[in-house]
């Protein structure tokens, strides 16, 4: 993170800073059940880009695959008020719900 904030303060031309690169690296982690990196790095995206459902969307499946369904429901919740049409996070959210109640 300290080196995400670093090059793209310094040299933001030389690298992709966009949303999908971002997401890209922390369904990776996810994959490697590397789940507070990737809480982190999708953290780091939602503050990058927090007009973004995709990116609320993505905190939310981490949240949910670390085990900590409550956070998972926050984040749905948000990525569905910034895009009412995410049926990803809307059925996420319907499963979630569904299994608690």
């Amino acid at each position: 993170v300290r080196e995400y904030r670093a090059l793209r303060a310094a040299r933001p031309a030389n690298y992709n800073f966009d949303e999908a690169e971002l997401n890209s690296l922390g369904y990776r982690l996810l994959r490697n059940k590397r789940f507070p990196e990737a809480i982190r790095i999708f953290q780091l995206n939602a503050e990058a880009y927090s007009k973004s459902s995709n990116v609320y969307d993505s905190l939310g499946d981490a949240f949910h695959r670390a085990g900590k369904d409550r956070q998972a429901v926050a984040y749905y919740e948000q990525a569905i008020r910034l895009d009412p049409k995410n049926f990803d996070a809307a059925a996420m959210l319907e499963k979630l719900k569904g299994a608690r109640g």
